[in-house]
């Protein structure tokens, strides 16, 4: 019998049938969890989470079936040279398949956990791709060990130098790595929050849509995708825009009168107004509009109309909803705004 460089006696306990008895166990379970407990999230991550379950199960078929040839080969073509060197290959390619389908299914364990922790919010890639990063080096180095004889502390302290060359020519990135890594542990914001960036001249506002090892991606009133650096975020001043849990969201608009105008009529005005159309999309009855007096000038007299929205979202709709409420009831009651007053210098 010839021999080969892979080590068959060593992959064989590694590629047992029980081990993927086990592989499609797991993967049953952690399907019917998913339905049975994930129905809340929303539709953007019941595809992302579908699309990882496809992947698995195509990969774990693959594997199955190089693993029950390998099986077969060996048994039936033992004493044949050249048959039993390709069942060596086979046994090799199945257990690299194996360990890719194990990391697929640490990444669905993973998901699945943390999207029932986090229904309403979700759950950002960058931590299951660094649990997907981790898994995935501790197995390659345990199969190496195990089935090479490879020694990772070797080459760890041999490789000093490259390690220092690699780190450099990976600055930015790993700065957004570790930066990403910082805000999730800190964790200012979540999936949905919409968010303010400003840093030095710079302003971006959007609402977030996923937190990656590069970068966060917002979605502006544009629907334009904002991808924001970690780095620049985690040195950047931050307005969270979301509620979370301070409560609804308060938005104002200040307006100014003619100064002869009964102050106290106008308020009533604007409160029964606003005070109407908070069964409206987007304005909430709770906390209750304000109306005060801001502002005393020479010519007018300043209101602020305060009301509370359920998305930020929404503000420029409903901005716009009040805003022309407020008109009709101002000229319905024949209230003026006041004129501005110009001043010319004396030549």
């Amino acid at each position: 019998m010839t021999r080969s460089w892979i080590p068959i006696e060593k992959i064989q306990p590694l590629i047992e049938h029980e081990h993927f008895i086990v592989a499609w166990f797991t993967l049953l379970a952690t399907f019917l969890f998913y339905r049975l407990f994930l129905k809340k999230i929303s539709e953007r991550r019941h595809q992302t989470i579908c699309w990882r379950f496809k992947n698995a199960l195509a990969h774990l078929v693959f594997s199955s079936v190089l693993a029950f040839c390998y099986w077969q080969t060996t048994t039936l073509f033992a004493d044949d040279d050249i048959l039993f060197s390709v069942s060596r290959y086979l046994g090799l390619l199945a257990l690299f398949t194996g360990a890719v389908v194990l990391i697929k299914l640490g990444q669905l364990v993973v998901y699945s956990y943390l999207f029932f922790s986090n229904i309403s919010s979700g759950v950002p890639k960058l931590i299951t791709n660094i649990f997907s990063l981790m898994f995935a080096i501790f197995l390659t180095a345990g199969i190496a060990a195990s089935v090479f004889g490879f020694r990772l502390e070797t080459v760890l302290a041999t490789s000093a130098f490259f390690s220092v060359v690699l780190g450099l020519a990976l600055q930015d990135t790993l700065g957004n790595l570790f930066a990403g890594v910082a805000v999730q542990i800190d964790h200012p914001y979540k999936l949905g929050d919409w968010i303010e960036v400003q840093n030095a001249s710079s302003k971006w506002v959007g609402q977030v849509q996923e937190i990656t090892w590069r970068g966060t991606f917002l979605s502006s009133f544009l629907n334009e995708t904002i991808l924001i650096p970690n780095k620049t975020i985690a040195q950047s001043q931050l307005v969270i825009l979301a509620p979370g849990n301070t409560g609804p969201l308060r938005q104002g608009h200040s307006l100014r009168f003619a100064f002869d105008e009964n102050i106290d009529r106008v308020k009533h005005i604007l409160f029964e107004t606003v005070s109407q159309l908070t069964q409206k999309d987007g304005l909430l009855p709770d906390p209750p509009p304000r109306v005060l007096l801001t502002e005393i000038g020479d010519s007018y007299q300043s209101i602020s109309v305060y009301y509370s929205i359920d998305d930020y979202g929404k503000r420029y709709r409903v901005s716009d909803l009040v805003l022309s409420a407020i008109c009709a009831a101002l000229r319905e009651n024949s209230i003026h705004y006041a004129i501005p007053s110009f001043k010319l210098d004396a030549p």
